[in-house]
């Protein structure tokens, strides 16, 4: 299937929640999430008309992790998804998180899906240590990271 067609996050409308095109983005903190992290960088990423999102962070023992949602109404120029994505992901980067990647619904906030044997459940990934990873433009047959690429990643950062 291609890319533009597998993208889909949950998103809560006055009726409940409905799967609508997007992805979920998320950035890990090593010791101690921001109180909040900048967004006017997202927000001149994808434009107000484009797209709506929402925040949330999970931390706990395991993981710090910033969240957001992306519900993707108007989709980027093909030719600018790579840069959209990229500076969606570099923009955690850039305010403290170690690294910082997005995937959809069966992607997890949990850091441990780097631990899977079997990969995927990954869209892409971005860190100082490996720059921008990912396998699939907007109108290419969508691929998660491979379990490779996973591997490398848990191999940097565990």
């Amino acid at each position: 299937m291609i890319t533009r067609n597998s993208l889909g996050v949950f998103w809560r409308f006055e009726e409940g929640y409905e799967e609508v095109d997007g992805l979920y983005f998320y950035g890990k903190w090593l010791n101690h999430l921001p109180r909040k992290i900048a967004l006017e960088r997202l927000e001149k990423t994808w434009e107000k008309e484009t797209a709506e999102y929402n925040t949330t962070s999970f931390d706990n023992d395991e993981y710090k992790v910033y969240a957001i949602t992306i519900y993707i109404k108007e989709f980027p120029e093909s030719n600018n998804w790579f840069n959209v994505i990229r500076e969606t992901l570099q923009m955690f980067t850039d305010q403290g998180a170690v690294f910082a990647w997005c995937g959809t619904e069966l992607s997890s906030p949990n850091p441990i899906i780097f631990t899977s044997e079997e990969g995927g459940e990954v869209y892409a990934f971005y860190s100082e240590k490996t720059g921008f990873i990912c396998n699939a433009g907007l109108e290419d047959e969508m691929k998660d990271l491979t379990a490779e690429q996973i591997k490398r990643i848990y191999q940097l950062f565990w």
